[in-house]
């Protein structure tokens, strides 16, 4: 999975974007901050 840092900045939305893997090997997607 990936996410393109490029197109959310063209879109003037910055965001801190953290991944947490789980025991289960499950991806969470954390947002914080909103520019």
């Amino acid at each position: 999975m990936r996410i393109d840092i490029e197109s959310l900045h063209r879109l003037y939305w910055y965001p801190i974007i953290s991944y947490k893997r789980d025991e289960n090997s499950h991806i969470i997607i954390t947002i914080i901050g909103y520019y």
